[in-house]
């Protein structure tokens, strides 16, 4: 069964030219040192909606759900614009 997390970015990480911290919500299951699959979630939604894909593919993979910024348990980014970059930034982090 997937565990929910919340863990800080292995930052600071640079979000439109300025480095940034923040507080991530994600849920995994699986082991980490198998290969990595992310599950990103649509607008309005969070790393809840992919409850019964973590348990599944965690039997083979380390899946990750995440909370993007401004999502559940995620932090905003602190910029008024951010862009798909800033995004990618923090997601690689994690």
């Amino acid at each position: 069964m997937s565990e929910v997390n919340t863990m800080p970015l292995a930052g600071p990480f640079n979000v439109s030219g300025t480095a940034h911290k923040a507080q991530i919500g994600c849920r995994e299951a699986g082991r980490g040192h198998a290969t990595t699959v992310v599950f990103l979630h649509g607008v309005g939604s969070g790393s809840a909606s992919w409850s019964a894909q973590l348990d599944s593919f965690g039997l083979r993979y380390h899946a990750l759900a995440w909370d993007a910024p401004g999502y559940g348990d995620s932090d905003a980014l602190a910029v008024a614009a951010p862009t798909a970059a800033d995004y990618g930034a923090a997601l690689a982090s994690l």
